[in-house]
């Protein structure tokens, strides 16, 4: 990255809010910043999905729904949901002429 675009990046370092992460790993697109933009939160109250199909197709569906309205319903109505013990990091693994394996958890 040049001088000029330095300061056109987003300063991660500075975020303090609770962050849901979504990265799709079927596209190039943003995968590595979304990645990266999740290492760089300097806390722990953040949390990675790491999906596999297309960002619009995975936003809508019922599941994803019902998990981002969890992380809000905790952090904005202060519901006690456990959202707290959901995995900090959550993938989904392709495999060559298999059905993806969908938010495999890894606990710390």
């Amino acid at each position: 990255m040049n001088e000029y675009w330095q300061d056109k990046r987003a300063d991660i370092s500075s975020i303090r809010c609770p962050a849901y992460v979504l990265a799709s790993i079927s596209t190039g697109l943003h995968t590595v910043g979304s990645l990266r933009g999740f290492e760089d939160i300097p806390h722990d109250k953040k949390w990675l999905r790491l999906h596999s199909t297309q960002e619009w197709h995975d936003l809508y569906q019922k599941h994803s729904v019902a998990d981002f309205k969890k992380f809000l319903d905790f952090y904005l109505k202060g519901e006690n949901n456990g959202w707290e013990q959901t995995a900090r990091a959550r993938i989904s693994v392709i495999s060559y002429n298999q059905t993806p394996q969908q938010s495999i958890d890894r606990h710390d």
